[in-house]
């Protein structure tokens, strides 16, 4: 999944543009912003979108505070 993500390391701020390429467990979740989808949305397209509202819940399961 492509988008835009920040991700608080210890102190270091890293920005990944892959949600797979995102460690297992981190410190904070910063920004989280996925890639639009062309319009018009396909039957597809809207599956994907339902699929992708739980990511951020996933990611957030990473933090380590």
């Amino acid at each position: 999944m492509k988008g835009l993500f920040k991700i608080l390391i210890g102190n270091e701020l890293h920005t990944y543009t892959d949600y797979d390429d995102i460690p297992k467990s981190f410190t904070n979740l910063i920004m989280f912003k996925l890639d639009d989808f062309d319009e018009p949305h396909s039957e597809d397209d809207h599956k994907e979108m339902e699929k992708n509202g739980n990511l951020i819940h996933e990611l957030m399961k990473r933090e380590i505070n």
